[in-house]
């Protein structure tokens, strides 16, 4: 497979005698070049297929967090996020954002260690997100991990909801069943 500008790519199975020059990468071409190629699983073209996907990060129970906590998600695809909506954003200060021990805020995250401080509140960070160069790639079984401080005016804390927003790789959910 070779990328070019999407949403085209060239698609290549020698082993299969398959050569396709051009593919249109969209949730609705791929599964149905997937039907089309005899003996080549859906899997195999899913790989090639990337779309926009939105990851829930919040507190699994919904518990409130009082000061700081830590926040993270397993990926279960391949997965590199470009935007982020916190809810209360107002209320947040962003201490870390990882994929798994790499700081995507430009300093080092060691395991078990402590980062410096950034302190990126959190309507700041929705903003600049966007802009930032250089985020990781996250694939499947590796950690995106938020440190975030509550700074709102409640005494028993804030329930950390966010969604990030990005580009995952595989047909879109529900697509890859035959």
């Amino acid at each position: 497979m070779t990328y070019r500008d999407p949403p085209w790519v060239g698609l290549k199975l020698e082993s299969l005698g398959f050569i396709v020059p051009d593919i249109h990468v969209c949730p609705g071409c791929l599964p149905a070049l997937a039907d089309f190629l005899p003996g080549v699983p859906r899997e195999t073209i899913a790989a090639f297929a990337l779309h926009e996907r939105a990851i829930n990060i919040s507190v699994a129970d919904g518990s409130r967090i009082v000061g700081g906590g830590t926040i993270s998600e397993e990926m279960t695809t391949t997965f590199h996020p470009r935007r982020i909506e916190i809810e209360n954003a107002s209320q947040w200060m962003i201490e870390e954002f990882a994929i798994e021990s790499t700081s995507q805020l430009g300093g080092p995250l060691a395991r078990g260690g402590t980062a410096p401080r950034t302190d990126i509140p959190g309507e700041d960070f929705v903003k600049m997100m966007p802009e930032m160069t250089g985020i990781g790639t996250a694939i499947p079984g590796a950690v995106i991990i938020f440190r975030v401080r509550y700074v709102g005016g409640n005494p028993e804390g804030g329930v950390w909801r966010a969604k990030l927003h990005g580009r995952a790789v595989g047909f879109p959910e529900g697509d890859i069943a035959a």
